[in-house]
C-alpha cells in the first residue's frame, strides 16, 4: 500500500513539474510595441491599415506585426538608404522582398 502511495505522489510530482516547465516555456518576453509613424519618423503614412509607410521614394511595405523588430531591420541593414524607386516588402516573418 505504501509503495502505491509513493508511485502516486512520485508521478503527481512529475507531471507537475513537466506543467511548469511548459508554462515557463510558453511564457515569451514582452517587446516594446511601437506605432506605424515610430518606425521612421520622417516618414509619411500611406496606409495605416495595411501598414505601408514612404519614405525617401521608397514604399515600406511593414504590414502590422512586429514594428520593433522591423525598425530594428530597416536600421541594421540600411533600407532606408537604398538609391533608386525601391519597394521594400517586409510584411512577412522570416523574408524581406526588395524590389
Amino acid at each position: 500500500m505504501i509503495k502505491f502511495v509513493m508511485v502516486i505522489v512520485i508521478s503527481f510530482l512529475f507531471i507537475f513539474f513537466i506543467v511548469q516547465f511548459f508554462l515557463v516555456s510558453q511564457v515569451e518576453e514582452k517587446g516594446k510595441y511601437i506605432t506605424l509613424d515610430e518606425v521612421i519618423p520622417e516618414a509619411r503614412i500611406i496606409s495605416e491599415t495595411e501598414g505601408i509607410i514612404e519614405y525617401n521614394g521608397k514604399k515600406f511595405l511593414l504590414g502590422l506585426a512586429d514594428l520593433s523588430r522591423k525598425r530594428e531591420l530597416i536600421n541594421l541593414l540600411r533600407l532606408d538608404t537604398i538609391s533608386g524607386y525601391t519597394v521594400v516588402d517586409m510584411r512577412f516573418r522570416r523574408q524581406i522582398i526588395v524590389r
